[in-house]
């Protein structure tokens, strides 16, 4: 039995997007939750993938400013909701948060470019990516909790045991510990923009004391719609980061 729910946010993170096995397995899995009725509104809010980080190369070598290259990622996530939503047209895609709340049932791919020009709230930096974003825009939302659908199954410990629950505050002390797969400010490298969160998000989780979870999305494993099952916590999958 799936377990009820009023409204979930997803953000799919670019590696997922970008992998057509990964994709098409993480929409079979997060369909169902709205078209049983368990689910009245889903949001999906996509990463910026491969065009995010292509920015980041330009900001690197063509001295663009923190600015411009703030709103030039932000846009990509625009552009990959777009191509999203030509794979998948029964999703509505939606620019204003009003838009959802006035929607009695629906799945939607929200594109954030607008609204957070509009609000401008956010920090113009790297610091801040899709999932800050995802975050705050679950905190416009009114919701508690946002879950962020990725290619791995979770933050591991350094003994490579997954950590199913994490304050903010024992991340920080993981990082400074350096256990491998923590978030990382160093984004000179390619490489670390794979960590499970960007560095800003923690503090969001802090500020509007929202729960964040990773799932991963991957075929056969069945990671989302085992999490939303009414089944034992320790036969699911996952980690969940709180505030405090």
């Amino acid at each position: 039995m799936i377990i009820m729910r009023d409204t979930i946010l997803f953000k799919i993170g670019g590696s997922v997007l970008e992998n057509k096995n990964l994709l098409k397995s993480t929409i079979s899995q997060i369909t169902p939750l709205h078209e049983e009725s368990a689910v009245k509104r889903i949001v999906i809010i996509p990463g910026g993938g491969s065009y995010a980080n292509l920015i980041r190369e330009i900001y690197k070598i063509a001295d663009i400013g923190d600015e411009l290259a703030h709103w030039m990622a932000i846009y990509t996530l625009n552009f990959n909701g777009k191509r999203l939503s030509r794979l998948y047209p029964n999703f509505k895609l939606i620019e204003e948060i009003n838009d959802i709340l006035h929607s009695s049932r629906i799945i939607c791919i929200f594109l954030p470019f607008r609204y957070l020009e509009k609000t401008d709230e956010l920090p113009h930096n790297w610091n801040v990516t899709s999932d800050s974003i995802a975050l705050f825009i679950a905190y416009k939302l009114g919701l508690k909790e946002v879950f962020l659908v990725k290619d791995i199954d979770g933050i591991m410990d350094s003994d490579n045991n997954l950590i199913k629950h994490a304050s903010t505050k024992k991340l920080r002390e993981l990082k400074i510990r350096k256990i491998p797969g923590i978030i990382d400010d160093n984004f000179s490298e390619l490489k670390e923009q794979t960590k499970p969160l960007d560095p800003y998000s923690l503090e969001l989780i802090d500020r509007y004391q929202i729960s964040c979870t990773i799932l991963n999305g991957e075929e056969k494993k069945l990671r989302i719609s085992n999490y939303f099952q009414n089944v034992s916590v320790k036969d699911k999958i996952f980690t969940r980061i709180t505030h405090g």
